[in-house]
């Protein structure tokens, strides 16, 4: 091992950003999922509940939104899904498509509805964070600077004096 913890001849890459990179990548995942599920949403409602001690939890969504509900005091044993196909649009307005309603009939039942852009919005956020860092910093990913610990590499192009990483190799077109 050299100084710095680094090998001779590897480039490690500092853990934050490794896990910045992962993370993003699960986030760009989960937006393309909920963007398909949003459109998706218009022809198909899904509803899924899952019983637990004295209430039942309900997962939903249509008319693109996403709805969670909490039905307290209902007797119910087993899990469930439900798709609609074609469904008949619901009271679903709104202010800019958020909702939350309690409903006291013989149980108590609390739902909030939220929009399918908002959750499609949130999960991009990571990806447009992590092209917007590579863009503003192109010479990162040039060689001007060490892959392993961002020390300026303008005057020592062969080493890095910092860490004694070698830079890569550029590739000649």
């Amino acid at each position: 091992m050299r100084e710095g913890g680094h090998d001779r001849g590897y480039n490690v890459i500092p853990m934050r950003r490794r896990a910045f990179t992962i993370l993003a990548a699960v986030s760009l995942l989960l937006c393309v999922a909920t963007a398909a599920l949003w459109v998706r949403s218009y022809w198909v409602v899904d509803k899924c509940r899952e019983p637990a001690p004295g209430c039942a939890l309900w997962l939903m969504s249509g008319f693109g939104r996403v709805g969670f509900a909490l039905d307290i005091g209902a007797n119910v044993n087993n899990r469930s899904f439900v798709v609609h196909q074609h469904p008949r649009p619901g009271d679903y307005r709104g202010h800019l498509g958020f909702r939350s309603q309690r409903l006291m009939s013989r149980d108590q039942e609390y739902t909030v509805l939220m929009p399918d852009w908002l959750l499609t919005g949130l999960f991009a956020v990571l990806p447009f964070l992590r092209t917007r860092r590579r863009s503003l910093h192109p010479d990162r990913c040039n060689g001007v600077f060490c892959a392993a610990c961002g020390y300026d590499l303008r005057a020592t192009p062969d080493r890095c004096p910092e860490c004694g990483a070698m830079p890569q190799a550029k590739a000649t077109v």
